[in-house]
């Protein structure tokens, strides 16, 4: 009788070898999990979540024991429930697929038929098919309906350096990490998967890369239901305004000066150029600025704006507008229709405000913004200066956009 899990796999997979032979068949589910549709693929080499879904299917359980370990999945899982060392409760130790990952990455490690380089990518090939499996199980839990992409995508650009998945630009690159890290010799699982010897080992692994996914899976899904929330407040605000669609608004700017003219006309005609229901959009996304605040900048501009006003009105208008113009020209899809308003300025009120630029334009505009809300906003404080930069460099974008609602 089996005493442990190794001793199970060992003795009802006595069939399998770790060999190249195998190593190719695990790669190729691999790739073909990955490659499945333009769903699995989109994602994997994407930075979204929530818009593609991924699927672990039964076909694929059948799969990986049929051609990577030639058994009955029903003679592993009953032989592991008698083991004394396994609880029934646990759900994902108790899984046949995730135990066996862990198996297969032991009998690779110890083979003496493979190179080091050989049983790199056996393992590596072997804890990425297990992380797909889990990671598809997080993603289903936490967005078991499809996210609205504009969403998405504000709440990846929303995302600090903190998260790993703004580090390596894709889900595939991620998992390419964390392979590398669960695999290292100094990490903490290293001496598990080389000797097995104790089930709770081989248990703790199992749960620390499920529990790893999920973590990284919440706290994306945490930014992404603030995002959400953001959008519809901003959105039911913007419903009182008519703004241009994305296809008519492309059309437009390519000569994008015809907004910028359009601003600059009306600028210095203080009730056309300042709208309330848009300052107050304004204000419902930005939280932290008063909204007197953000109309002394805006007074400030109707003021100043012309030959021997300031000259860093003009330049913000036409830095703004022309980012503005790039950024709908880069993300195509991203306001389809006018009531994606409300998520493009989301995504706005994300770009303007990061703490860290590196694209010059940007950085340039926060610095004009900067300067015209310190010559107008009777405040010291820093925190509420920058949130009324922000909110002035979005008031620019939706005055523009809303060129046809005022004009009639």
């Amino acid at each position: 009788m089996s005493k442990d899990i190794k001793s199970v796999f060992d003795e009802v997979c006595d069939r399998f070898e770790a060999n190249r032979s195998t190593i190719k068949t695990i790669r190729d589910i691999r790739l073909e999990f990955m490659n499945r549709n333009e769903d699995h693929l989109e994602f994997f080499t994407g930075n979204l979540i929530g818009v593609n879904p991924i699927r672990y299917k039964s076909s694929d359980r059948d799969r990986w024991f049929e051609e990577v370990l030639e058994v009955d999945e029903e003679d592993i899982r009953e032989k592991i429930k008698r083991l004394d060392t396994i609880d029934d409760g646990w759900v994902r130790a108790n899984d046949s697929v995730n135990l066996s990952c862990v198996w297969i990455t032991h009998k690779i490690m110890n083979s003496t038929k493979l190179s080091a380089r050989e049983k790199e990518q056996g393992m590596t090939e072997t804890i990425l098919m297990f992380q797909y499996k889990l990671l598809s199980s997080v993603v289903v839990r936490h967005f078991p309906y499809l996210a609205d992409r504009a969403v998405a995508i504000a709440t990846y650009e929303a995302l600090s350096r903190k998260f790993e998945i703004k580090q390596y630009g894709s889900w595939q690159g991620l998992l390419d990490h964390r392979t590398k890290m669960i695999l290292s010799s100094s990490g903490i699982h290293y001496e598990s998967f080389l000797h097995m010897r104790d089930d709770k080992d081989v248990i703790n692994v199992i749960s620390d890369v499920q529990k790893r996914l999920r973590e990284i899976v919440k706290k994306i899904h945490t930014v992404f239901a603030r995002v959400k929330e953001e959008n519809l407040r901003v959105t039911s605000k913007t419903t009182v305004v008519e703004i241009d669609g994305e296809k008519e608004l492309l059309e437009k700017m390519r000569d994008h000066t015809a907004y910028t003219r359009y601003l600059k006309n009306i600028i210095s005609d203080k009730p056309t150029f300042i709208r309330s229901e848009l300052v107050d959009v304004v204000s419902d996304i930005m939280s932290s600025m008063n909204p007197d605040h953000l109309r002394q900048a805006l007074d400030y501009c109707s003021d100043n704006f012309g030959s021997g006003g300031d000259k860093k009105i003009e330049k913000l208008l036409d830095e703004t507008l022309l980012h503005a113009y790039q950024y709908l020209s880069e993300k195509v899809g991203i306001m389809a229709n006018p009531s994606d308003i409300g998520g493009l300025v989301v995504k706005l009120k994300n770009i303007y405000s990061a703490s860290r630029m590196s694209d010059s334009q940007l950085i340039e505009m926060r610095d004009l913004a900067e300067a015209i809300v310190k010559r107008s906003v009777r405040t010291r404080n820093r925190v509420l200066q920058a949130s009324v930069r922000t909110g002035l460099q979005i008031y620019i974008v939706l005055r523009a956009f809303a060129k046809k609602h005022y004009q009639g």
